[in-house]
């Protein structure tokens, strides 16, 4: 799963999938880790897990 800054990540949460958008890419191309920050303005670093899902945005 690669992505990249401006794409979103879905995360299956308990209650309700958590979308957040990529503002950073950290870690090796094998085993990326995100810098995500979710529309309350939190910001958290993480690698997703494999029920997450990148939605690309669309570039031109």
């Amino acid at each position: 799963m690669r992505a990249q800054v401006g794409d979103f990540i879905r995360v299956n949460a308990l209650n309700a999938p958590l979308v957040g958008e990529i503002v950073e890419v950290l870690g090796p191309e094998e085993s990326p880790a995100y810098r995500v920050r979710f529309p309350n303005g939190h910001e958290v670093v993480m690698t997703p897990s494999p029920d997450a899902t990148i939605v690309h945005k669309e570039r031109e």
